[in-house]
């Protein structure tokens, strides 16, 4: 359940409609799996994500107070969060 509560949040990021407090909301999401989980896959999901809010944070940044992309790969299916879906 959250990684899936992530992966929406990431979408909202990619679609250029996040808010400030979603990066609030990812870490704590994320707090609590890595305390909580019982397994290593919630323990250990999140740190990819916790590693790209820690070193580019302007990329955060950008998309959600900017509503830019600085890359421009975003709105590519195959590096979108919701291009990874099946």
């Amino acid at each position: 359940m959250g990684m899936s509560h992530i992966l929406e949040v990431l979408e909202r990021i990619c679609d250029l409609k996040g808010e400030p407090e979603d990066l609030d909301l990812m870490r704590r999401t994320g707090e609590n799996m890595q305390a909580g989980s019982l397994c290593g896959h919630g323990q250990l999901g999140f740190n990819p994500v916790s590693s790209a809010l820690r070193y580019f944070p302007g990329e955060f940044e950008a998309h959600i107070l900017e509503h830019r992309c600085p890359t421009g790969i975003c709105h590519n299916p195959r590096f979108s969060p919701s291009g990874s879906r099946r």
